[in-house]
């Protein structure tokens, strides 16, 4: 097949969405040969050629990137794990202490209570007592003391 100025035409394949292989001629493009050099003029080709690279180049650096800020990503979310089981660790410790508060402050009541009872039976005790000055007094201290 010749072009329109006489020059054979060579057909490459067409890389988009078309399979690589095909028996259907109209997924060939034709590349005009020049008369003096014989090579397809690729110049405008070329220069795209280029550009695709330098934008894959730029797409590569690009997940690069990301990946690296996914990489910060993931190690800051392991410190902020281990920071949040130490918080949970000592809000246990917290909880344990405080119950051990409630319990020592359950025994606190119970014992006051206990003395209570105790100082209202040793007042009723020396209330019953009639003293005559102190001897009586000492007397009633003793007895109730033996008892």
């Amino acid at each position: 097949m010749a072009s329109a100025t006489g020059a054979p035409f060579l057909y490459y394949w067409y890389a988009g969405s078309m399979p690589l292989a095909t028996t259907d001629s109209t997924v060939l493009l034709p590349l005009a040969m020049t008369a003096d050099a014989g090579w397809p003029v690729m110049a405008g080709r070329s220069a795209m050629v280029g550009e695709a690279g330098r934008t894959m180049g730029d797409v590569v650096d690009s997940v690069r990137r990301v990946t690296a800020t996914i990489a910060e990503i993931a190690a800051a979310s392991a410190e902020q794990s281990a920071g949040l089981a130490q918080i949970n660790q000592s809000i246990g410790q917290i909880d344990g202490i405080t119950q051990q508060n409630a319990a020592l402050v359950e025994e606190a009541a119970a014992a006051a209570d206990r003395l209570q009872r105790q100082a209202d039976r040793l007042v009723a005790l020396v209330g019953q007592f009639r003293s005559d000055g102190i001897r009586g007094a000492r007397n009633a201290l003793q007895f109730s003391a033996g008892s």
